[in-house]
């Protein structure tokens, strides 16, 4: 139970979404977050389960870590033929276009760190 400078979260029986809004508090509770000033003494109760995200699926948050955090992106700069994913941790975009049967490479965003994953399509010279 927490003292008189800090603050117990109960979320017990409650869908928790694991998804990539929640990485300021997985960033917190292992140590990386930069604005603790805000939390101060918070703790998280240890029971407390993933509800959404597939592969997060009833992995205890705790156990959460912000490096395996990838977030799908369909709505900042992803060419409609091809699948996105946000790294938040290194600030990474990668762009997965391979297998899509393309004639053309797809227009994409410039900005960096970007990986372009493009082989297995019917690009012509």
């Amino acid at each position: 139970m927490p003292d008189g400078n800090s603050a117990y979260m109960q979320f017990n029986d409650n869908p928790f979404d694991c998804g990539c809004d929640v990485l300021p508090s997985v960033q917190y509770f292992e140590g990386s977050y930069s604005n603790k000033d805000i939390y101060q003494n918070l703790s998280l109760d240890p029971a407390i389960r993933c509800h959404s995200m597939p592969n997060l699926a009833r992995r205890n948050v705790n156990s959460l870590k912000s490096q395996t955090f990838t977030c799908n992106d369909r709505e900042n700069a992803c060419p409609a033929e091809c699948s996105c994913n946000l790294h938040p941790h290194n600030k990474s975009f990668n762009i997965t276009c391979s297998n899509r049967n393309l004639t053309t490479p797809p227009t994409t965003p410039k900005f960096a760190p970007i990986k372009i994953t493009q082989g297995f399509n019917r690009f012509l010279s």
